[in-house]
């Protein structure tokens, strides 16, 4: 059963190589965007919010397996769920890095 679990790990991770998703917060513009790729390569490129607004995110909490993660979601005219994050303090991270970083700079931007 193990050597089961192991190549279907080896396989998950492989694929999760080979396709993935890119998050981008252009600073200067204020645009969220995400990029879907395959080999390094864009395939899709998908307009999140043309203006960023540090109020929008949410992170709900989920428990798998037994642990508490968060899933990290954009409020636009639709959900955007972007990121699952492992634990309390990596939350605590993003959240304090997007409101004093990326949210400061933008406000002296419009100033």
């Amino acid at each position: 059963m193990a050597i089961l679990t192991l190549i279907g790990y080896i396989i998950y991770r492989f694929a999760s190589w080979i396709y993935y998703s890119e998050l981008k917060i252009d600073e200067k513009s204020g645009k969220i965007i995400r990029l879907k790729k395959i080999l390094n390569q864009t395939q899709k490129t998908e307009l999140i919010a043309e203006k960023f607004d540090s109020n929008r995110f949410e992170y709900l909490e989920l428990t798998r397996s037994g642990k508490k993660k968060f899933l990290m979601n954009y409020r636009t005219h639709k959900n955007n769920e972007l990121l699952i994050i492992k634990n309390e303090t990596d939350k605590n991270l993003i959240e304090n890095y997007i409101k004093e970083k990326i949210t400061v700079y933008n406000n002296d931007v419009t100033d």
